[in-house]
């Protein structure tokens, strides 16, 4: 055979460039979504030990026979083609079409059966039996595994510029299995003794060492054009990346657009006594800027009937809004609108971020609005209550109550009833007819009924409407919405506060029904309280009335008496007294004095103190010891925090006394 060397030259030289194109790729790529770069040393190593082969064939046809070169080129020959039977198998396995472990124990049995049948100590057979039981299985599954790796995985990927050569690689492997793996040395069994080296030369005329060499070329060329897919793979990757960097880039931009929206939005509100309207308004300026296109951006806020705009305002069917909720309720709306046209992106023209922002807008401004409302409610609140401790008097009360409450929630009514003998009585209205007052609803109407049962708040709405009770007495005092809250103590339901609105829709929030909950627990107390002071100032003034009195006639005496106090609305309850009375012995007793305190403590003490000293009087008694005698029965029987200061003298009624009469001046 001429030129035998040469054409073995070129067969190796074509796998050892192929197992160094592997390692070298390899070496460069060593991340990929490609499976096939995790097997891919199998096969770089088959060209590799496979080479050195074929090298080691090239030097015993230059050189001559060698047992050792023989030998080792056998044990080479041996391992290259389990590299390949390797790579093919799992080159199989990873194109989602799994194989068992059956093909490798046949592969395994066959590789040891055939030399024992045919000979053991044959060089020869042993080279026969790898070709058939490794080499030809190999080339197969390989040849079947690239045409269905790409249809399975990189075509997935859309690498379609590839597809020719994964197929080129299935069809030399092919030509491998049949020139490799079939195409042996001749030998005395079949299919060995009919397709051999011998016979393919006879029938082609080519040796097929000659065609092993083109098809080792052919394989080389094309997985070195399949190597490109991961060249391709990190272009993508790196487009996308600066693509990943600009858009980071991008959103980092928007982001700070965003949050530099809220944080101005924030200080604003943190701004001390900023009202709603400046809040509103500079808010909606800001919102332009921070959008994706600003210069065809305007904005509008709707709050409590109330409009805020930009100057660039425009209804236009590109519309982003989001509700602002007040208590569970809406009060408003944040609307963003484009003026032209955009790419579609999320929302229509607006970015999923924008959506993220104008709910975060829409929320701060009802958060604002909520905590107004609940200081001004507290204020409003705190103010009643300091009204309501300046004073016991019940009607100052109440008509503090109904006024500043109505205009503390918003409502255009309120009314206050009394529970009297299971009846409710209207005590004090606010801009309802005055005729109300003192009307009687029994305890069985609404929502007296309701209010005396569940002792919480009933709110009606829509309380004209006819379904509705007492729908006509609503029409009557021209009621929609209705709050009525009970006035509890500890016996039940004394009263309750009604606050009304005549606008259809109007709602009661949850502030609303909290700030009047708290009020009718103040309201109820300071009624309770009223009333207790009203029955003990009743039996102070008429135990007072008792104290401030004297004799109509004295023999022996004239007199008279006049009390005026600085203090004229509780006079009569206060400490003050004075006495004249009859005493043995032509005398007449005079007391005069004053207790600490007022009310009811104050009159029990002064009847205490007047009617002791009257008693030691009435026993001739020196007004020294009638007034220690006093002092002793006082002390141990009032508070350490109370005393009196107390003036007794007797006074002589004989034609001796330098005056005929004493005149009590008070």
């Amino acid at each position: 055979m001429n030129n035998l060397e040469v054409v073995i030259f070129f067969y190796a030289s074509a796998l050892v460039i192929l197992g160094f194109t592997i390692l070298a790729q390899l070496r460069r790529t060593e991340i990929s979504e490609f499976r096939l770069l995790d097997i891919l040393w199998l096969l770089a190593w088959f060209g590799l030990t496979h080479g050195a082969h074929e090298f080691i064939d090239m030097f015993t046809v230059i050189k001559g026979e060698n047992v050792l070169a023989t030998l080792l080129s056998a044990l080479l020959s041996f391992i290259s083609f389990l590299f390949l039977f390797a790579f093919g198998y799992r080159l199989l396995n990873i194109s989602r079409k799994r194989i068992g472990p059956w093909l490798m124990v046949i592969a395994a049995l066959g590789l040891v059966m055939l030399p024992i049948m045919f000979g053991p100590t044959s060089v020869i057979i042993w080279s026969i039996s790898r070709r058939y039981f490794l080499a030809f299985p190999a080339s197969v599954l390989i040849a079947i595994g690239f045409p269905l790796y790409y249809v399975t995985v990189v075509q997935a990927l859309g690498l379609t510029r590839v597809k020719r050569y994964f197929f080129w690689a299935g069809f030399f492997f092919s030509a491998y299995a049949v020139i490799v793996g079939l195409v042996v040395a001749k030998a005395n069994f079949f299919p060995a003794s009919v397709i051999n080296e011998n016979s393919f030369f006879s029938v082609v005329g080519i040796p097929a060492r000659v065609f092993r060499a083109l098809v080792a070329l052919g394989v080389a060329w094309s997985i070195w054009k399949i190597l490109d897919i991961f060249n391709i793979e990190q272009e993508r990757k790196r487009e996308s990346s600066t693509i990943e960097k600009e858009t980071l880039l991008h959103d980092v931009g928007e982001r700070v657009k965003e949050l530099n929206c809220l944080y101005t939005i924030a200080k604003i509100a943190a701004v001390p006594d900023v009202s709603l309207d400046k809040l509103c308004q500079k808010t909606a300026e800001i919102i332009p800027p921070s959008w994706q296109y600003p210069e065809i951006t305007c904005a509008r806020i709707m709050v409590h009937d109330q409009v805020y705009k930009t100057a660039n305002f425009k209804k236009t069917k590109w519309l982003q809004a989001a509700d602002i909720i007040e208590y569970g309720n809406k009060a408003g709306t944040v609307e963003v609108y484009y003026l032209e046209e955009s790419p579609v992106l999320y929302e229509g023209p607006f970015l999923k971020e924008e959506r993220d922002l104008i709910e975060g807008i829409a929320e701060r401004l009802g958060g604002w609005i909520e905590r107004q409302r609940t200081q001004q409610l507290g204020e409003a609140l705190n103010y009643i209550n300091e009204a309501m401790s300046s004073t016991l008097e019940f009607d100052q009360i109440m008509q503090t109550v109904v006024e500043e409450s109505s205009k503390a929630i918003g409502c255009e009514k309120s009314v206050t009833y009394i529970r009297e003998e299971h009846t409710w009585v209207p005590t004090h209205v606010y801009r309802f007819p005055p005729e109300l007052i003192g009307t009687r609803f029994p305890d069985t109407a609404a929502p007296f009924a309701a209010l005396t049962k569940a002792r919480k708040p009933i709110i009606t709405y829509q309380a004209t409407s006819k379904d509705r009770v007492q729908s006509e007495l609503m029409s009557r005092y021209q009621i929609e919405s209705l709050l009525s809250v009970p006035l509890l103590t500890k016996e039940g339901a004394l009263g309750s506060l009604m606050f009304a609105y005549e606008t259809a829709g109007a709602e009661f929030s949850k502030a609303d029904i909290d700030f009047a909950e708290k009020l009718a627990a103040s309201v109820a107390l300071a009624v309770e309280n009223s009333r207790l002071y009203a029955e003990e100032h009743k039996i102070a003034d008429t135990l007072q009335e008792t104290l401030l009195t004297v004799p109509e006639k004295i023999e022996g005496i004239s007199f008279g008496h006049l009390y005026r106090s600085a203090t004229a609305e509780v006079a009569k309850a206060g400490g003050d007294f004075f006495d004249l009375f009859d005493l043995e012995h032509e005398k007449a007793g005079v007391i005069i004095g004053d207790i600490s305190g007022k009310g009811l403590a104050a009159a029990t003490l002064t009847s205490l103190v007047k009617n002791t000293l009257r008693a030691y009087a009435y026993q001739h008694k020196s007004p020294g010891e009638v007034v220690a005698l006093t002092n002793n029965v006082v002390e141990k029987a009032s508070a350490a925090s109370m005393f009196a200061t107390v003036c007794y003298r007797p006074n002589n009624l004989t034609p001796s006394s330098p005056s005929p009469a004493t005149i009590l001046a008070i």
